[in-house]
């Protein structure tokens, strides 16, 4: 197995922060994914509801739908077998829309989104046992019923979320079985919460079967810790940054390191080179093209003139 590239629509659109406004409507992505030379494109803001619909305009530029990223509130014994039932349909849809994977993050909450990058300094903010045990049991049966409809279901480590440090991640993955739950690499978020994308990608390289690959701009970061902000504003100060456009003294990730590792494991997932800053900072766009050959290498995948 060998790993395919695609692109994240959050590159030109980004819901977080509405004053950044849409700069690329969805219908044009799968064109422009294509014409950059990449293989894949996940859901977004815009995209048709229909899954063949979806599937359709997927095939008219040659490109697939990778997948699709969805909040679940997993770990709430009240909402959670409502949860797992609303998951399972998103699956079913990816399904039919040609998709294989189902990212999945336990919602953030106010107070953890507050604290983003220095959970580990708030632990009352945790998961309980009893929390985490309902996380981890929802997880399981939504990996299985995804499964049997041919999707993979994986843990979105997240910033400003309930699994956020590499701690938590830890965690929820100890508690899941292997074959029903996968997890997504982040590397920004990692870094974020302060964690080492290369140290997780070698504990759990097995593990990872889908990977968001992007920066983290290290002045920004400083300054968002400085200024103890939340998400929302750590996203507007950038600290997430777009993946070999980002000055190399300011840059946090190493991907080809992290990328040797996932290679060696046997990676052969979806790349998706994402970055979620405010896309009128610079040019998504230029900044996916520059960024697919280094991640053809990175990954020692053939060009995209060679497939």
């Amino acid at each position: 197995m060998v790993a395919r590239l695609a692109l994240a629509p959050v590159n030109w659109n980004n819901d977080d922060v509405p004053e950044w406004g849409q700069t690329l409507p969805y219908a044009q992505m799968p064109r422009v994914a294509a014409g950059l030379g990449y293989a894949g494109l996940e859901e977004g803001t815009g995209a048709p509801a229909e899954p063949l619909r979806l599937r359709d305009l997927m095939a008219s530029a040659g490109v697939r739908l990778c997948g699709s990223y969805r909040w679940v509130r997993l770990a709430d014994a009240d909402l959670g077998a409502a949860e797992v039932e609303a998951a399972v349909a998103h699956a079913s849809r990816l399904a039919q829309a040609g998709a294989d994977t189902l990212l999945v993050a336990e919602h953030w909450t106010d107070a953890r989104r507050a604290v983003a990058g220095r959970a580990a300094q708030h632990p009352e903010l945790a998961l309980g046992p009893r929390a985490l045990d309902h996380l981890a049991r929802n997880l399981n049966r939504l990996g299985r019923a995804a499964a049997d409809l041919g999707v993979q279901v994986v843990l979105h480590p997240h910033v400003g979320t309930p699994v956020e440090t590499a701690a938590e991640m830890d965690a929820v993955l100890q508690a899941t079985d292997p074959a029903l739950v996968g997890l997504c690499l982040d590397t920004g978020h990692l870094v974020w919460a302060g964690a080492d994308p290369l140290d997780v990608a070698r504990r759990h390289g097995r593990r990872i079967r889908y990977v968001h690959a992007k920066d983290v701009d290290r002045l920004a970061l400083s300054e968002a810790v400085r200024q103890k902000v939340g998400l929302l504003d750590g996203l507007r100060l950038g600290v997430f940054a777009p993946l070999y456009s980002t000055p190399e003294e300011r840059s946090a990730v190493n991907m080809e390191a992290v990328a040797a590792v996932l290679v060696a494991a046997g990676f052969g997932g979806w790349v998706v080179m994402e970055c979620d800053r405010n896309p009128r900072t610079g040019n998504p766009t230029r900044e996916a093209e520059v960024a697919r050959p280094r991640l053809e290498r990175a990954f020692a995948l053939p060009r995209a003139g060679e497939r």
